[in-house]
């Protein structure tokens, strides 16, 4: 009740608001909430709804800004337990500091409200829940968050900003199913972990019990990345550096461009996609085989531009555009890689988490008793695939690997719409553009254009499954999207080869579009399977006996195919939770990973909740 929520005094050490804040915000525009009753707020009975104790993405950077003039000030500093760079703008002091030397002081003034009632004292509805530890920087979490941001979201809960710190909240937390945490959760409609430089947020028992609740109110859970924007301008100078090289040498060439030129190109083009489709995860030959295509585009738009060539020149910078993408999606998968790598350092499963209070721990692994293979599991899926959705837990109970299924390569899928809008383009139109140019010139054998064109209905019911298809890829979470645009590109490849070998005899030229004119009855059962795989989904895939995990594992995401099958999943994850279980977890008296508890005694427990 509210009698147990007791405004802490400030420690010797701290501050006042004023050279604090940095400001006496009495006029409530920056702190609205500012002079009510901290304890009535956070009441039980009468207070404002603990899912509701949220923020938005403006108070975030609102934050980041106070912080960034307070440590300038040498008002917020460096201390034994977290010496952090006053000059260094992308870690920044640790949650604890900011705790001790910012939020506090200022809460406390304020009427010992958290900062997030003092921001909005009547409280915002939960979207999004944000686990973490405290060790990571200010700065590098808030970069992190709102570069993750999901989509539509609004308000976010966050332990360190919702709970108050002014106050001693131990009945709160008291039992962890009626806690703050697991209202607030059981509000959100997303989780979003986020990880940090110091050790995994799973090697504290608060944050596994996160996951266990996310489990098991089937919450989407994704893994927040570091923004890329920096890494991508290093990038895209050093290509902008070569095809500027490689556009001038193209153009001063005096290359007599014919047909075989032409064939060569496409040729060429076509292995260097599929190469950077084929090695997307080995991120160092990835890169290399973007500058080799950056200086080979380049040198070749340099020969169109040149020859004032511009329907080839136009047809070329699509590639272009598919190879920065390329590059955008391989950035994107070094950051993956490393949140991944932060996440597992120290994880050793849910029974060797810490706690600052054993008891804490007692009643947390008591409560996930039954459930700790169930977490354990959803930990890993986030660790391989960034991602743990409801679906994405079923294909690994399954035996399914899921590495990387989360992942949604945007130049895959450029590829995959732009190849199946052409396709079905020609399949409508080409067959009566094939025979008007074999009427007009005799340049083309008629063998090669079908003698009937293509069935009214064939047309139709291949543009409706582009349609809906593409309806569905709209209104798709992520890792479904990935699915859909992996399963397209294989299933269209395996059209493609059957219509190829059936065109052998023939002795036609061509390309792909020409056999898709050719044999519109297979480019049908292609579009056809395509809409079947994407409105079935995964969650039904895995259910047809003997072949439903194969499947998955040939047509998602990644070269994986059939790997990891016959496995179950609950037996690697037991082994994996063994193995981490004899593996010993750092636990000095000076680590800073988050805890949930509330000590005036111990200045680092104290404030972690």
């Amino acid at each position: 009740g509210p009698k147990r929520l007791t405004l802490l005094e400030p420690t010797s050490g701290e501050m006042s608001l004023t050279s604090c804040s940095g400001c006496l915000c009495s006029d409530g525009v920056e702190y609205p909430g500012w002079g009510k009753d901290g304890a009535r707020l956070h009441a039980r009975d009468g207070g404002v709804p603990p899912a509701r104790w949220c923020i938005t993405a403006e108070d975030l950077r609102f934050l980041r800004r106070k912080v960034l003039d307070a440590v300038q000030a040498e008002q917020i500093r460096p201390t034994d337990l977290d010496p952090f760079d006053p000059k260094d703008t992308e870690v920044g002091p640790n949650m604890y500091t900011i705790v001790e030397q910012y939020l506090k002081p200022l809460t406390t003034e304020a009427g010992g409200m958290s900062w997030a009632l003092l921001r909005h004292p009547e409280g915002l509805p939960c979207d999004v829940f944000i686990t973490h530890s405290w060790s990571e920087g200010l700065y590098e979490f808030i970069d992190k968050l709102l570069d993750s941001w999901p989509m539509g979201a609004r308000a976010v809960w966050c332990c360190v900003f919702a709970n108050p710190q002014a106050l001693d909240i131990g009945d709160l937390i008291s039992d962890p199913r009626t806690s703050p945490f697991a209202f607030a959760l059981a509000s959100a409609a997303h989780v979003l972990v986020v990880t940090n430089r110091s050790a995994s947020i799973y090697s504290r028992v608060w944050c596994i019990y996160e996951a266990f609740l996310a489990v098991e109110s089937g919450k989407l859970i994704t893994l927040a990345s570091a923004p890329i924007h920096s890494s991508l301008r290093r990038s895209f100078a050093l290509g902008m550096a070569i095809a500027s090289l490689c556009f001038a040498i193209g153009s001063s060439v005096n290359l007599a461009v014919t047909e075989d030129h032409f064939t060569i190109a496409s040729i060429l083009w076509t292995a260097l996609i599929a190469l950077s489709q084929l090695c997307a995860r080995q991120l160092h030959l990835s890169a290399a085989l973007n500058v080799i295509a950056a200086a080979l585009l380049a040198a070749w738009l340099g020969v169109m531009a040149a020859k004032g060539n511009w329907p080839q020149f136009g047809v070329t910078s699509i590639v272009v555009v598919v190879f920065l993408l390329n590059e955008v999606d391989r950035t994107r998968a070094v950051c993956k890689k490393a949140q991944a790598s932060q996440l597992k350092t120290g994880y050793a499963g849910p029974e060797n988490a810490k706690a600052s209070k054993e008891s804490d721990k007692a009643r947390i692994l008591d409560d996930i008793a039954e459930h700790t293979i169930q977490v354990d599991l959803s930990i890993n899926v986030v660790m391989d695939a960034g991602m743990s959705t409801p679906a994405l837990r079923a294909l690994v109970e399954h035996g399914v690997d899921v590495r990387s299924s989360g992942e949604l390569r945007w130049s895959m899928a450029m590829l995959c719409w732009i190849a199946w809008l052409g396709s079905l383009v020609s399949v409508v139109v080409g067959y009566d553009i094939a025979l008007s140019s074999v009427q007009r010139h005799g340049a083309v054998d008629d063998t090669c254009v079908r003698k009937a064109a293509p069935p009214l209905a064939v047309k139709a019911a291949s543009s409706l499954c582009f349609t809906i298809c593409l309806i569905a890829w709209l209104v798709k979470k992520r890792d479904a999207k990935a699915f859909m645009v992996s399963s397209i590109v294989k299933v269209s490849f395996l059209g493609l080869l059957v219509a190829l070998i059936t065109d052998l005899p023939s002795g036609c030229q061509g390309s792909a579009f020409g056999l898709w004119v050719r044999y519109p009855d297979v480019f049908f059962a292609v579009s056809l399977t395509n809409t079947l795989l994407t409105l079935t989904g995964r969650r039904v895939l895995i259910t047809i006996p003997y072949i439903g995990p194969a499947l998955l594992q040939i047509f998602g995401p990644g070269l994986g195919c059939l790997t990891i099958l016959g496995q179950p999943a609950r037996r690697r994850h037991r082994r994996k939770l063994s193995n981490g279980s004899a593996q010993s977890v750092r636990s000095d008296s000076s680590d800073l990973s988050g805890s949930h508890s509330s000590s005036s005694e111990d200045p680092i427990s104290s404030v972690d909740v």
